[in-house]
């Protein structure tokens, strides 16, 4: 499984420009660790309590699996974000 940092590591390598200021490189990690700790804290203050998973848990994982899978979508074909 790969950690937050490598993520960070290959999505800068491929999305930010070679060129890319020291303010932007910071701002952009920013955001994709706000963005990393969003996603956590949704998951884990979403899951029901206990071992096993329970169907809401599925539900909410499928959920977010569903957002984040179209909004790249959307990035992929350059449509506008807003």
């Amino acid at each position: 499984m790969k950690k937050i940092a490598d993520l960070w590591q290959s999505y800068a390598a491929h999305v930010l420009p070679p060129n890319a200021s020291d303010t932007q490189r910071r701002e952009t990690r920013r955001a994709f660790y706000a963005g990393a700790l969003s996603i956590f804290n949704v998951i884990v203050d979403s899951l029901t309590d206990g071992p096993e998973p329970q169907e809401e848990d599925v539900r909410t994982i499928e959920a977010l699996s569903e957002e984040l899978s179209a909004f790249a979508q959307v990035v992929r074909e350059g449509k506008d974000l807003s």
